[in-house]
């Protein structure tokens, strides 16, 4: 049997000469071939730092991720499998200009080109080709030049780069407090100044700028009422906690970092009419993400019988207003179940379509205890899912009809009443064949 000859086998039949004329007729016929070539012999020649097919494979790739970028940038992004091919092209750039030393002119042009494509703004690339031109900055030198270019293109954000060029590249203090003073609208800005200070070791003027921010920021504040708060709790100066509390419910921000700051420290201090209080003034007030079972057993647990007694009744209407879940789980551990009852079969015959999943743990809780009310919860549900229903519908009914089926036969032993009011379902709906057909599963 003949032997099949490899490719590896073919080449050494070819000379040298013949060699050259495949690389070049496979390079005319096949579009990437000349890359391929060149990135084989980039890397055989890894240890030659500043051999010149460098610079030919990092423009290639950069004309080749460039003509896809400016397409999106005309056109407002574009497929995704050309966006994975240009951010291939960029990283291979990114790996090029760490293993070999690109020449300064070189680099200078790829981050005006790269600054080009990032000025526009349309083409989804901007935080990557920033990146890249961040990356490419090796002296100060570069750096100027990047505020140059930034600053012919004027944007807040763009003010905020330069701002942090100066600050955290150049180290140029002076130049980075002039825009940053003309520059404070919202509460992160505040706190970019705050941060400086504080890395000056200059406290007094970072908290007066912190409480400038609570007071007059937009936004975000988080950063700032933590450091106010946390500096004055080191210090023990009580006034100060609490005009930082007051900010924070003044402003509605914040008030979950507040709270568990200040019960923390007041916990510590033993200093219980203020730690009662702010867990009442926090509870009073609505909110995001309030956690409103755990601070209600919190309240409970801290609180003097004496004064639980006199708020208690108040903090569950509150929950009872604000979060109707966690007002059952405290109703289910205050053991109020005909409570929860009369919330679970309300929305069982009142929820068009759509009953909140969550209830049916409370479901399965009770149903040993009130197995007759379970059924009815779970055949309500299913029951509001078949007035204009569909297939997907119908079968999330089927679901519900089961487990009032299984309670009928286990916990009632009422079979009898159970195959009587499936009967009288299906001659209610017997026009709709989806539902009928999904409910054969019944027999």
């Amino acid at each position: 049997m003949t032997k099949e000859l490899s490719l590896q086998d073919l080449c050494k039949e070819l000379e040298k000469e013949e060699l050259i004329e495949l690389v070049k007729h496979l390079a005319d016929r096949y579009m990437d071939i000349d890359m391929a070539v060149m990135e084989w012999y980039a890397l055989q020649k890894g240890s030659e730092k500043k051999d010149p097919l460098s610079n030919k494979l990092l423009w290639e790739y950069w004309e080749r991720a460039e003509e896809i970028i400016s397409d999106f940038n005309d056109y407002g992004r574009g497929p995704e499998y050309l966006e994975y091919e240009a951010y291939e092209y960029l990283e291979k750039i990114t790996d090029l200009v760490f293993q070999y030393s690109i020449p300064t002119e070189e680099k200078r042009l790829l981050i005006n080109k790269l600054f080009t494509q990032y000025a526009i703004g349309n083409s989804g690339f901007d935080d990557v080709l920033m990146d890249m031109i961040y990356e490419l900055c090796e002296s100060d030198s570069d750096w100027k030049h990047v505020i140059t270019l930034l600053q012919k293109v004027p944007s807040d954000w763009n003010q905020t780069l330069i701002m942090g060029i100066y600050k955290d590249q150049l180290q140029e203090g002076e130049a980075y407090l002039q825009l940053r003073l003309q520059s404070l609208k919202y509460g992160m800005d505040y706190w970019d100044l705050a941060a400086y200070y504080i890395s000056q070791e200059q406290i007094d003027k970072a908290i007066e700028v912190a409480e400038a921010g609570v007071e007059n920021g937009q936004g975000r504040k988080t950063e700032l009422f933590a450091f106010l708060f946390d500096y004055y709790a080191e210090q023990d100066e009580m006034n100060q906690i609490q005009a930082v509390v007051d900010m924070a419910f003044h402003k509605q921000s914040d008030i979950d970092l507040i709270r568990d700051r200040a019960f923390a420290y007041f916990k510590r201090r033993n200093e219980y009419k203020e730690l009662k209080n702010m867990l009442v003034r926090a509870f009073r007030t609505d909110y995001r993400d309030k956690k409103h079972y755990d601070d209600f057993n919190s309240m409970k647990e801290h609180f003097s019988v004496e004064d639980w007694t006199e708020v208690q009744e108040e903090m569950m209407g509150i929950v009872q207003k604000e979060s109707t879940m966690d007002y059952l789980e405290i109703c289910y551990d205050n053991e109020m179940y005909n409570e929860i009852l009369e919330i679970m079969l309300k929305a069982s015959r009142t929820t068009y379509g759509y009953i909140d999943i969550s209830l049916d743990r409370f479901a399965d809780k009770l149903v040993d205890k009130y197995p007759r009310e379970i059924m009815e919860y779970y055949w309500n549900k299913g029951c509001l899912l078949i007035p204009d229903g569909n297939r997907k519908r119908y079968r999330e009914a089927v679901k519900h009809f089961e487990k009032a089926k299984d309670i009928y036969e286990k916990k009632l032993q009422e079979q009898d009443v159970w195959q009587k009011r499936l009967e009288a379902l299906k001659i209610q709906h017997k026009s709709r064949r989806a539902f009928l057909d999904e409910m054969r599963v019944f027999g």
